[in-house]
């Protein structure tokens, strides 16, 4: 796509700078008047290629070399301009739009790189908690002076590949309608070795999701809605296109652990969501983008 777009440019270049030179350049054809655009003027040719060593004085002269270049066999002017890459001419030649494409396209480069750096970071601080920590361990870490969560958000919007919108109360009463629609899936539901009834399953989603909308708005942190809705709509598009539960099993857990640990503050519930999300973020893939 980048060639094709610094392709009809450069044509546009070219038809706006043809009625200016048209006394001196009417009969060259389009690939000869971009490559005579790209290269100081040239006074005369010989009309004999094969001629040129005769006609240089001098092979040290700069302007004799580049005769030499021009007049090599067959002429470059004659080549179909598809095959005249900008990254062959000197950059004071390479025309301005295409520089500024590149320097784009660096940038866009280097967006991705700090993503995968700001991931790298969490998914390594997270892995360095211990086993069985207090969760609020976290909380300076994610909504609070270091505000990562601002930072995940960040880079599931620039992901896109999840959805934000789906309110928190939503969320509960769609993962109570999942477990009766596929019962099957929770026969003998276990929370690390415990067993949890539907029941209490769809008791606990209640609490978490219920009121929470309105927790967060009270608290400030418009973050979490959009944390756990990515994390919710991610793990049901890895369990309806991958057939993989082990990802909507990461959600419900999630959503209970507070509950059965005999938490379920809303700080809680927001960690558990920050978490989550990493976890299903690289379970998808990206947490491999690095080494």
């Amino acid at each position: 796509m980048k060639n094709f777009v610094s392709f009809v440019t450069l044509s546009l270049f070219i038809s706006c700078s043809t009625h200016a030179m048209e006394n001196d350049q009417s009969t060259l054809e389009d690939g000869e008047l971009a490559y005579l655009l790209s290269i100081p003027d040239v006074d005369t040719q010989p009309e004999n290629n094969s001629t040129i060593s005769a006609e240089i004085e001098s092979p040290d002269t700069s302007n004799d070399v580049l005769i030499a270049q021009i007049l090599v066999e067959p002429p470059l002017y004659q080549k179909p301009i598809q095959e005249i890459h900008p990254i062959d001419l000197p950059n004071e030649y390479i025309p301005i739009w295409i520089r500024l494409e590149d320097k784009m396209m660096m940038l866009i480069s280097n967006e991705q790189m700090l993503l995968i750096t700001q991931f790298k970071e969490i998914d390594q601080k997270l892995r360095s908690i211990p086993n069985n920590s207090n969760v609020h361990v976290l909380d300076a870490y994610i909504f609070g002076a270091a505000n990562k969560i601002q930072d995940l958000a960040n880079i599931g919007a620039a992901l896109d590949i999840d959805n934000p919108h789906h309110s928190l109360q939503e969320i509960g009463i769609q993962m109570i309608n999942f477990i009766d629609q596929h019962a099957d899936l929770f026969v003998g539901y276990q929370y690390e070795k415990d067993i949890v009834s539907t029941d209490s399953l769809k008791a606990y989603l209640h609490a978490h999701f219920n009121q929470m909308d309105q927790e967060i708005a009270a608290k400030n942190c418009p973050n979490a809605q959009i944390v756990w809705s990515r994390a919710f709509s991610l793990a049901l598009e890895l369990f309806i296109h991958e057939n993989d539960f082990d990802a909507l099993k990461m959600l419900y857990d999630a959503a209970i652990e507070g509950h059965l640990t005999k938490g379920g503050c809303l700080a809680g519930r927001i960690n558990r969501g920050f978490v989550l999300y990493v976890a299903l973020l690289g379970k998808n893939g990206f947490g491999n983008i690095y080494s």
